[in-house]
């Protein structure tokens, strides 16, 4: 299961998203050991287990990356930022924050694994605080499985609950 937030075009400081990443990761913090820790990726896993991520915005602000050219490797200024994290075990978050191109869609997404076995009210809560932190247009809690399965096109069309801007958190019925 995953739990993602889309939105269009919003430009937004390094500050800024660092603090509405900090916001999130904080607030999921208290849903289970699983999402109070989170690391760098890394090279190996031992590596990465070496680089724990404090949990503050002026930490996460040092993490956002600058999408870059290939050529000169300049930043992209209008695709905003990107982060990336794993909780040392199944779990791993990403995002591309801050973006203001019309090609590149905004996106958080946190992956739970494949095993993952959480409460119905465990879900709503995580959707709930990303929809809180991130002010999607979209966000959803579903797997890709269920996406084929509903044929959907965008991952917001098809999840155990969706939100869509102005319309609150809907649950849904998975097949």
């Amino acid at each position: 299961m995953f739990v993602g937030a889309y939105w269009s075009q919003r430009k937004e400081s390094k500050e800024s998203a660092a603090h509405r990443v900090a916001a999130f990761l904080k607030a999921i913090a208290d849903r289970g050991d699983e999402l109070a820790t989170w690391y760098s990726k890394g090279k190996s896993r031992s590596a990465a287990l070496r680089t724990p991520i404090e949990i503050e915005a002026e930490s996460i602000a040092s993490k956002l990356n600058p999408n870059r050219r290939d050529a000169d490797r300049q930043p992209i200024v209008d695709l905003g930022f990107r982060f990336s994290a794993w909780n040392g075990a199944n779990a791993s978050f990403s995002a591309t924050i801050g973006s203001w191109n019309q090609h590149v869609r905004n996106a958080v997404v946190l992956n739970l694994g494949q095993d993952d076995q959480q409460t119905v009210s465990f879900y709503r809560a995580l959707i709930e605080q990303m929809v809180r932190a991130f002010e999607p247009d979209h966000a959803v809690v579903t797997s890709d499985e269920h996406i084929a399965r509903a044929g959907a096109t965008m991952p917001w069309e098809a999840g155990v609950f969706t939100y869509a801007r102005g319309g609150g958190v809907r649950e849904h019925s998975m097949p």
